[in-house]
């Protein structure tokens, strides 16, 4: 029977780091398409509901949502993949790598959220 704990195989240490790094993308990726989902908010916010610039930067701004959740889903499909890769008991050596990378899928889903608020913002007016 194989042991369940200690460290990973080089070749699951090598996959961990891939998918930390993939996690890591994803999250500046979800923070660059929440930032721009937040601004087509707020400029929607300026005009009159109705208005086609108010409609279109809506438009923009649920679009822009879109693609931050999309990056956030895959950070925390990222970080699935590393810890089923590295279970608590076989993280020896590579725990700082775990931490970042469920910090980067938690942030991520941060700013999802952020932008959600700002797009429901913009929409309930």
């Amino acid at each position: 029977m194989a042991r369940k704990t200690g460290k990973p195989k080089p070749k699951e240490i090598e996959s961990i780091l891939q998918w930390a790094e993939e996690a890591i993308t994803h999250r500046r990726e979800a923070r660059i398409w929440a930032d721009d989902a937040v601004a087509y908010a707020e400029r929607a916010l300026r005009f009159h509901p109705r208005e086609r610039d108010a409609i279109l930067l809506t438009k923009e701004a649920r679009l822009a949502l879109i693609e931050c959740e999309s990056h956030a889903g895959r950070a925390k499909d990222r970080r699935w993949a590393v810890e089923a890769l590295a279970p608590p008991k076989r993280r020896e050596g590579v725990e700082e790598v775990v931490e970042s990378v469920g910090r980067a899928a938690r942030d991520a889903l941060d700013h999802a959220r952020r932008a959600k608020e700002a797009v429901t913002r913009a929409r309930r007016r």
